[in-house]
């Protein structure tokens, strides 16, 4: 029996329906692990009778036989077109417009993209899922798609503008980096990490903060040509003047990809020669992107070198812009100049210019950066915790990037995680007005406590403790946030 108790600013819900022992088998799973399908279809391409497998633009399985890739995006186009019809004509029509269906053997998410030009789709087993102790929260697999498409755009354009090149240009880059992209797709098994699908911020002094955003004023004005900027230290994000549109795909590449890839080349030996000619041109940075540390000058940096990416300016359309990157110690800095200015920019100059500042900078912020960040120490309260702020896209969790004194708390059993996505989609992703608080306790006594305060939302888990009722887990949740995330909530 559920019984649901609701306060003025707090709800209680007590369900104990959601028992579980074991726990999870790992943080992460391959999505295609769980996948039965995923496709790309344009559905304009397909009218004609006879010719309907013409609409497929990509399908993995790629061993799938035509008939079956016919036959999976024409139900997810007519499925479409059928709910359409009950649709209001005053409705908003999302960006991504979307419909979820749920079988007894599928679930299965069809996303529209570029004004409903193409239908992307994903197909889950649901066996599967159940295998791997894995929920399947459908607006987070919608996030997570959407994304997936968001990461195909930063490096190819869109959809519409292969296809207008050739359709067989379209369907080969789709090839090229869904095939690669999806055997490395991972799931988290807590799908809010999914759906919140946030950057990490770096918390600094506020004089090395005013530090860096003069030392980018100054680069842009040397460097005109240089139209946006992002700055990171390790692999968290400092300043950025990217779109808020592109900033969660761009950090990502940036600190999953590039950066690992730079601190695993940091951390090879150097050759003696190479030693020496680095020390002889004095530069203690340099560039990741298009260049490698043997610098070697303009005229063979400027064709093509730097990695193309695909930027939204101010009015949404997708402007191609060279990214470069220069990093020194721990900080890197992101430099996007559009391909037409790029025969303009002296890369000379601009490691001469960036290098000892942004070398000097990082050093202060290594200095200074510890003393201020503020670790769970406490061991008498144990617990996890995912924050999202949706107006800066900052998410913090312990879940991926825990502090050592959280290493030894247990991960909740699988069901939590049931439990805590089915508690945000009741409470949580509501206009309810006046909502502050839920908490939730399973059958193995683990608790989910969910704060939302001018938007933000804060999810604990807190396992099970020898006096845990209602009020002492309101004591527990008044403590924690006092001592560790008072300064996240306020405006």
């Amino acid at each position: 029996m559920e019984r649901v108790l609701y306060g003025k600013k707090t709800a209680y819900m007590m369900s104990p329906g959601y028992s579980a022992t074991s726990t999870p088998k790992s943080e992460f799973l391959k999505l295609i692990d769980l996948m039965e399908y995923f496709f790309v279809s344009r559905p304009a391409s397909g009218r004609r009778e006879g010719f309907e497998y013409q609409r497929v633009m990509y399908f993995n399985p790629e061993t799938e036989n035509s008939s079956k890739q016919t036959d999976v995006s024409g139900v997810a186009e007519a499925f479409i077109a059928f709910t359409e019809n009950f649709r209001k004509r005053t409705d908003f029509v999302a960006e991504y417009d979307h419909r979820f269906v749920k079988s007894t053997k599928l679930l299965e998410i069809f996303v529209q993209v570029e004004n409903s030009e193409f239908i992307i789709g994903l197909g889950l087993n649901r066996q599967a899922c159940n295998e791997h102790d894995y929920f399947v929260h459908m607006s987070s697999l919608k996030a997570l798609l959407i994304r997936t498409y968001e990461t195909f755009r930063l490096f190819y354009g869109t959809f519409s503008g292969l296809f207008e090149t050739g359709k067989g240009i379209l369907m080969q880059r789709l090839d090229q980096f869904f095939s690669h992209y999806l055997s490395l797709l991972r799931v988290h098994q807590i799908p809010l990490i999914d759906l919140f699908s946030g950057v990490g911020f770096m918390n600094m002094p506020p004089v090395d903060y005013l530090d860096v955003q003069c030392l980018i004023s100054r680069c842009s004005e040397s460097f005109p040509m240089i139209k946006k900027t992002l700055f990171l230290y390790q692999d968290k994000l400092v300043e950025y003047s990217v779109s808020k549109n592109d900033i969660i795909v761009v950090y990502r590449y940036l600190t999953q990809h590039l950066i690992q890839s730079a601190v695993q080349s940091e951390l090879k030996p150097v050759a003696s020669a190479t030693y020496r000619e680095t020390e002889t041109k004095k530069f203690i940075g340099k560039f990741i992107t298009g260049v490698t540390e043997e610098f070697i000058g303009q005229e063979e940096s400027v064709d093509h070198q730097f990695p193309n990416v695909f930027l939204s300016d101010e009015n949404g359309k997708m402007i191609s812009h060279a990214l470069i990157a220069y990093r020194a110690l721990n900080a890197t800095f992101c430099l996007f100049v559009k391909n037409e200015d790029m025969p303009s920019l002296d890369l000379q100059e601009l490691q001469q210019s960036l290098d000892s500042e942004l070398s000097r900078l990082a050093s202060n912020i290594g200095d200074n950066v510890s003393s201020i960040t503020r670790l769970i120490t406490s061991s008498d309260i144990p617990f996890h915790y995912v924050y999202y702020n949706p107006d800066s896209l900052s998410l913090k969790t312990s879940f991926v990037d825990s502090p050592n004194d959280l290493s030894n708390v247990p991960l909740p059993p699988p069901a939590i995680y049931k439990q805590v996505c089915e508690t945000f989609d009741h409470f949580i992703e509501t206009d309810t007005e006046k909502f502050a608080q839920v908490c939730c306790k399973a059958d193995d006594d683990w608790w989910v406590v969910v704060k939302k305060v001018n938007g933000r939302v804060l999810t604990l888990f807190i396992p099970s403790t020898p006096t845990s009722n209602i009020t002492d887990i309101h004591d527990i949740v008044e403590q924690i946030i006092k001592s560790y995330f008072l300064n996240l909530f306020i405006v």
